[in-house]
Parts: C-alpha cells; sequence; structure tokens
C-alpha cells in the first residue's frame, strides 16, 4: 500500500508578511515536533530561505541589486568595509590564508565585527580551514561541484539573505 504525504501547512506567498507568517509557522510546527528553540530558529531560517529562492525563480520577486567592491588583500578589504558599510561581505578562499585573514580583521574591529561574513570555497577546503572559518562566524559555500549558474544564484541568495538580516 503506498503512503500519502499531507502538507503540514499550505500558506499562499504574495507578499512579505506572507514570507514572516510561514517562518513562524514552521517554528510552531518545529516546537510541536519538539524541537528546541536553536533548532526551532534554524527551521525558520531555512524555511524563508527555501521560500525567498522560490520567489525568485517563480518571478514574483526581483533579486536587490547587487555592487560588488574588490579589494587587493585583506588590510585594503577591512578599509573599505568600514568606509563602506556593506550588508555583507564575500570573501574569496581562493587564496590560501586570504578568507582566515580577512575574516580575523574584520572580527577584530568594533566597525565590521557584526558584519556577515561568506566564504566562497571554489575547491575542497580541509576541515581545519573549514572550522576556523566557521568558529569566526562565517557562512562557507562551497561551489565546486555546482554548475556556474548554480553557484551565482547559491551565492546571490546567501548575499542577499545574509544583507536583510543586517538591514
Amino acid at each position: 500500500m503506498r503512503k500519502m504525504l499531507l502538507p503540514l501547512a499550505t500558506l499562499d506567498l504574495g507578499a512579505e508578511r506572507d514570507v514572516v507568517a510561514a517562518r513562524q509557522r514552521a517554528r510552531q510546527l518545529a516546537s510541536l515536533l519538539g524541537f528546541g528553540p536553536q533548532d526551532q530558529s534554524r527551521i525558520a531560517t531555512a524555511t524563508s530561505e527555501m521560500l525567498d529562492l522560490a520567489k525568485i525563480e517563480a518571478g514574483k520577486i526581483t533579486e536587490p541589486r547587487l555592487e560588488l567592491l574588490e579589494a587587493r588583500d585583506a588590510a585594503e578589504g577591512l578599509r573599505r568595509a568600514r568606509e563602506e558599510r556593506p550588508r555583507a561581505v564575500v570573501l574569496d578562499a581562493g587564496v590560501p590564508g586570504f578568507a582566515e585573514e580577512a575574516l580575523g580583521l574584520l572580527r577584530g574591529n568594533p566597525d565590521t565585527r557584526g558584519l556577515p561574513v561568506l566564504v566562497r570555497a571554489a575547491h575542497p577546503l580541509d576541515r581545519r580551514e573549514r572550522e576556523k572559518l566557521q568558529a569566526g562566524g562565517a557562512r562557507v559555500i562551497e561551489v565546486q561541484e555546482m554548475l556556474r549558474e548554480e553557484a551565482a544564484r547559491t551565492l546571490r541568495a546567501a548575499i542577499w539573505a545574509a544583507g536583510r538580516a543586517n538591514a
């Protein structure tokens, strides 16, 4: 006998308040299922990220304009982050040690300490490097297994989510 899966909740997604309602419902369901407060928060965050991606793909909302600022080295990156006040910082893990150095400078400065940091990794990171970046509060996005378009879409969505959280 084949089992049917029934949705726990269905919601319309026409406006930003609908995403808020979906987050709240996801948190409620997680609580009812016995998840702790930290896991409830993670489930709510994952829900809103998935909804944002679904709405972008459906053409219901457009992605925000992204302006990329580049820096020659970690010190210049810190200076520009302090001056420009971006909503999020993306570090490239392509040069060994660069992301760790830049993250250390960002976290060590009171003006940039709270900025969301994403690390784009085009190659597999070793466990120590990944753990050090994550311990510094960075979200590591490994794109080496993704097609170029998928990697760009994933990175844009992560930048958008990080920027919204820091708005």
